[in-house]
C-alpha cells in the first residue's frame, strides 16, 4: 500500500480520478440514415440518445457534425457533467448539396474511454427529376431495322406535380409504354416509364 501511495504521489495522481470512476459514452442509435432529400433543403430531424452508463460523471468537451449534416443537442458541456445514469439528446438534420449518396458523422468528445464517440449518418440527395437508369446502350443495329425497346423511370421527387414532355434526337425515338407510361404530367412522388428504341436509317 505504501509503494501504491508513493507512485501514485510521484505521478501526481489522484484516487478519485481512476478510470473505474469515469463515465461511460453510451449512443443510442449509433447510425441515423436519412432517405432521399431534395438538394438545398433540409430533412426533418432524427435523433439519437446518449447516456451515461459509467460510475463516474461524463465530461463533454464538444459534440461537432460533419459535411452535409447539422446538430444540435441539449447534453451539458464541460465543465457541466452528465450525472452517472443521466441522458441527453442528440438531433441531427440532412442538407444535400450533390445528387448522391452522402455519408457524415457525429463526433463526440468527452472524457470517457474511446473518445470521440461517433454517430454514423447517410443520406441520398435528390435532383428535382430523376432517370433510371441515366444511360441505355443498345449495340450493334443492322441499317434500316429498329431495336429492341428499353426503358427508362422518370421520378418527380417533389411534392408538387409536373408537366413534362420527351423526344429523342437522331435514329432514336421516345414514347410512352409500360404500366405506367409517361403523359404530359407527372403528380408529385410519382414514376412514370418512357420507353426510348433506336432505329438506323
Amino acid at each position: 500500500m505504501r509503494t501504491l501511495a508513493l507512485l501514485t504521489a510521484l505521478l501526481g495522481l489522484s484516487p478519485a480520478l481512476s478510470t473505474a470512476q469515469n463515465g461511460i459514452a453510451t449512443l443510442l442509435p449509433t447510425s441515423l440514415s436519412f432517405p432521399g432529400q431534395l438538394l438545398g433543403t433540409t430533412s426533418a430531424s432524427k435523433t439519437a440518445v446518449l447516456t451515461n452508463s459509467g460510475t463516474g460523471a461524463l465530461a463533454i468537451n464538444s459534440i461537432v457534425s460533419s459535411g452535409n449534416f447539422a446538430s444540435s443537442h441539449n447534453c451539458p458541456i464541460s465543465p457541466s457533467t452528465l450525472a452517472v445514469g443521466a441522458k441527453c439528446t442528440i438531433t441531427a438534420t440532412f442538407k444535400p448539396s450533390v445528387p448522391s449518396g452522402i455519408s457524415g458523422e457525429i463526433s463526440i468528445f468527452d472524457n470517457a474511454i474511446g473518445s470521440p464517440h461517433l454517430v454514423n449518418l447517410s443520406g441520398i440527395g435528390l435532383t428535382a427529376i430523376s432517370l433510371s437508369p441515366a444511360t441505355l446502350a443498345f449495340g450493334t443495329i443492322s441499317a434500316g431495322t429498329t431495336s429492341a425497346a428499353k426503358t427508362v423511370t422518370l421520378t418527380n421527387n417533389l411534392s408538387t406535380a409536373l408537366t413534362i414532355g420527351f423526344s429523342a434526337s437522331g435514329d432514336y425515338a421516345a414514347v410512352g409504354g409500360g404500366t405506367t407510361p409517361c403523359g404530359t404530367s407527372l403528380a408529385g412522388k410519382a414514376k412514370q416509364l418512357g420507353r426510348k428504341a433506336r432505329a438506323r436509317l
